[in-house]
């Protein structure tokens, strides 16, 4: 689940700094990486309160074959910038320094900007020093409602060569019974659906209707047969791209 911090005075970059560490951390970063991780943070939060006043990072975790990632997105409403300027060191509207862009392109292995007048996201990801894999240009962000820390819509991605399958499912309603539901349905979590395992072998998911499950499942029932409350049954569909699954930022 994407964890959403607000920005909105200095004491909040404090914070951001450990929650984004402590993440990392807990996701085999060693000390250096982790440390990377945090002085990302940092300078993305004071850049938007200098620039912005307010705003937001968006942290989550990046599965791997082997180990994680962290991603990092930067969200405010201020006045956009011109980037190529901001990568510059020495280069400030704000009377700063001006070596904060620039130091965040150079300690991740994915960064990309887009600013406007209506305001500026930055998208930066971290992987530790270990991992050579390329990042894979897929972006998730999931939320659940007045940030409750259960979520119903749950996915996953299964790749095989340039083919993509992705699995989405919704629980209905909300909380941890939705979630519970989502869950429980086949490939709500260990990636069991059948078109999933077919895009594997090089068909496509699309075509398979056992993918797209409209009635309940047995696994999102309550132990005594009943559905589970608050709608959780479950409507899932594969979806299978068919296109190159690109590599995405530098390496």
């Amino acid at each position: 689940m994407t964890q959403v911090l607000p920005i909105e005075d200095s004491s909040q970059i404090g914070h951001a700094r450990r929650t984004a560490q402590q993440l990392a951390e807990k996701h085999g970063f060693d000390a250096t990486d982790a440390g990377r991780v945090a002085l990302v943070v940092t300078e993305l939060a004071s850049n938007i309160l200098k620039h912005a006043t307010r705003g937001e990072l968006h942290l989550r975790v990046l599965p791997r074959a082997s180990g994680a990632g962290i991603e990092i997105l930067a969200i405010d409403r201020g006045q956009g910038f011109d980037l190529q300027a901001c990568l510059t060191d020495g280069f400030s509207t704000g009377g700063t320094q001006g070596i904060g862009l620039g130091a965040v392109s150079r300690q991740t292995q994915v960064f990309d900007v887009y600013a406007d007048s209506r305001g500026a996201v930055l998208l930066t990801r971290l992987y530790p020093r270990s991992d050579k894999a390329p990042d894979r240009r897929i972006g998730i962000s999931q939320h659940a409602l007045h940030d409750d820390p259960a979520c119903g819509d749950v996915w996953h991605l299964a790749f095989d060569g340039p083919r993509i399958s992705a699995l989405v499912i919704d629980g209905l309603g909300h909380g941890e019974d939705a979630e519970r539901a989502a869950r429980s349905a086949p490939g709500g979590d260990a990636g069991d659906c059948p078109g999933l395992a077919r895009g594997r072998a090089g068909r496509s998911a699309v075509d398979d209707p056992a993918c797209d499950r409209r009635e309940p499942h047995e696994g999102c029932r309550g132990a005594g047969g009943d559905d589970l409350p608050n709608g959780g049954l479950h409507r899932a569909r594969c979806v299978a791209h068919l296109g190159r699954a690109g590599r995405g930022g530098r390496r």
